[in-house]
């Protein structure tokens, strides 16, 4: 469980796998973090596939490692902020 967060991501150093926040697990439940990056688009989450709830959250930058499979809600963007 991750919730509560506040996150600043200040390098700009960015590659297929880059993102502010790397999760591994068998299920993931992601709510109610801030995810920020100096460089505008620079992906907030890498979540490799895992599957779970990701409710509540303001990122600045796409999620990563998210399957359409395992998308709970769908769409991302209807209960979380993307900037």
């Amino acid at each position: 469980m991750v919730s509560g967060n506040y996150c600043a991501h200040v390098n700009s150093n960015a590659n297929e796998r880059s993102a502010t926040v790397h999760l591994l697990g068998r299920a993931l439940t992601i709510s109610s973090n801030q995810i920020k990056a100096r460089t505008p688009g620079f992906p907030s989450w890498q979540l490799n596939g895992r599957r779970g709830p990701f409710i509540g959250n303001i990122s600045q930058g796409p999620t990563l490692g998210r399957s359409a499979a395992n998308q709970f809600p769908t769409p991302e963007n209807a209960f979380n902020m993307i900037l």
